[in-house]
């Protein structure tokens, strides 16, 4: 069949996949919520939640996240990376079964609504799955600390003088919603998306790469990519120093400036402006990159 897209092909293809594989994705939904709640209940249990960041200061009029709306940040990205690895992991179908690989391959459809198939599966209906369960488990836990958290405050109101009665002001900490990241880090929303996508698109593409034990191959070349990268990245800063840098020069801090030992100095600092565009580029292009790879490798694949 051409490589076409045929929008009502791709949606019986998509409607086919779900029914196909109902009972093995509605397992990995109950795993995913209770080993969720397990790990919730244990971060809760080990963690000492009532501290002065509940307190709001009517004076300076302000306050600091809590304890647990920072634990809810990280619980959140963490569960997200770990069960987007292992989902993304088992994408497209077990080549090395043959008879499996067969019937998949000579599908009624083009490869390019197979890859879409598995691109809305295992990227955006598992980021809504993953997200509607983490608040299924979240909010109810959220109303039981808040509750613990206004019993530490009264014990604490117990012992204040009036004036700081009168001051000091109960602040519980609210439902995990995606503007915290806001005070967390910096261009938070576009690195935690491109983050997502990278990581799910390169498991992904790992599926396909490899026949056999796909999971651990894609760590490892995940690993290897990793340390290239960084050794890289080290040899070609030192040698653009090398390079712009007169030998007097040495640098005085971690920043990129530089001093020669007397009053002259040089600073060399990209523009905003153009570091933002380059991130940006970055964020957008890695994702892309990765997920033509999976598209490109299904398409030659071959039994």
């Amino acid at each position: 069949m051409s490589d076409t897209l045929n929008f009502s092909r791709l949606s019986l293809l998509l409607k086919n996949h779900l029914v196909e594989h109902k009972q093995k994705y509605l397992y990995y939904l109950a795993g995913m919520f209770f080993i969720g709640l397990i790990v919730v209940l244990l971060v809760l249990s080990f963690s000492n939640l009532y501290g002065h960041a509940n307190i709001y200061t009517l004076k300076t009029k302000n306050f600091y996240a809590t304890k647990w709306e920072g634990l809810q940040t990280a619980l959140y990205l963490g569960g997200l990376g770990v069960f987007s690895i292992i989902f993304s992991s088992v994408s497209f179908v077990n080549f090395n079964n043959k008879g499996e690989s067969i019937f998949y391959l000579i599908k009624p459809a083009s490869q390019l609504e197979k890859w879409l198939t598995e691109v809305i599966v295992h990227v955006f209906l598992f980021f809504v799955a993953y997200t509607l369960i983490y608040y299924v488990i979240n909010i109810p836990i959220t109303l039981f600390v808040r509750a613990s958290e206004y019993a530490g405050f009264m014990e604490e109101y117990k012992v204040w003088t009036v004036l700081e009665r009168r001051e000091n002001l109960f602040r519980a900490s609210t439902i995990f919603h995606f503007s915290t990241l806001k005070e967390d880090l910096y261009m938070a929303y576009p690195i935690c998306i491109s983050i997502y996508f990278s990581v799910t698109a390169f498991f992904m593409y790992g599926a396909v790469l490899f026949n056999r034990f796909s999971f651990f191959k894609t760590l490892i070349l995940g690993f290897l990519t990793f340390i290239v990268y960084t050794i890289y990245n080290t040899w070609l800063i030192r040698l653009l120093k090398s390079f712009l840098m007169p030998d007097d020069w040495n640098s005085y801090s971690y920043s990129n400036a530089y001093s020669r030992g007397d009053d002259y100095s040089f600073e060399a600092v990209l523009s905003p402006h153009w570091g933002d565009i380059i991130l940006y580029s970055l964020l957008f292009v890695i994702p892309v990159v990765l997920l033509a790879c999976s598209y490109f490798k299904l398409q030659e694949k071959e039994v």
